[in-house]
C-alpha cells in the first residue's frame, strides 16, 4: 500500500506522460476515421453535407463509380519550434474517408462546393429514379343499402 502512495504522488505525472505518448497515435487514428455527414434525399436529387474544418479544397477528393460515392480528405501539418539548443519538429496527419451507395444518379451532373469548412455535394437523380404517381384504373365500389 505504501508503494502505491509514493507512486500516486510525484511519479504519477511521469506515468501518465508515458502512456499518453504511447496511446496518442491510436487516439488520433480513431478520432480522424470519419467526418460528420448528412445525407438528405429530395424528390429530384440527393444532398450530402460533410464537415471538414481545417481542410482546404485541394485536400479533398470525390469519386463516383458503380453507384458508390467516395469522399476522402487528408492533410499534413508540420509545427517547428526552436529553443536555445533544442530543436523540436512535430508532424500531424489528419484524414477521413466516407463511402455511400447511391444508385441511379446522373454522374455527369454531380456538383460539389466547399465553403467555410463544409463540403456540399448535389447528386441529381436519373429521370427513371424519380418518384412517379401511379393512377389506378377501375370503378369505385358501390355502396349497398340495407
Amino acid at each position: 500500500m505504501t508503494a502505491l502512495r509514493v507512486f500516486n504522488r510525484p511519479n504519477r505525472a511521469l506515468f501518465d506522460q508515458i502512456f499518453d505518448d504511447f496511446y496518442r497515435p491510436i487516439q488520433g487514428a480513431l478520432k480522424n476515421s470519419g467526418a460528420a455527414t448528412d445525407v438528405v434525399e429530395y424528390e429530384d436529387h440527393y444532398l450530402i453535407s460533410l464537415d471538414a474544418p481545417g481542410f482546404k479544397k485541394s485536400d479533398i477528393d470525390i469519386d463516383y463509380a458503380d453507384g458508390v460515392l467516395t469522399i476522402s480528405g487528408s492533410r499534413e501539418e508540420t509545427k517547428e519550434e526552436k529553443q536555445s539548443r533544442k530543436h523540436l519538429l512535430e508532424r500531424s496527419r489528419e484524414g477521413f474517408k466516407r463511402s455511400f451507395v447511391i444508385n441511379k444518379v446522373d454522374a455527369d451532373r454531380i456538383e460539389a462546393k466547399f465553403e467555410l469548412g463544409v463540403l456540399s455535394i448535389e447528386l441529381p437523380k436519373l429521370e427513371d429514379a424519380k418518384p412517379k404517381k401511379i393512377s389506378i384504373v377501375g370503378s369505385e365500389p358501390v355502396e349497398q343499402l340495407d
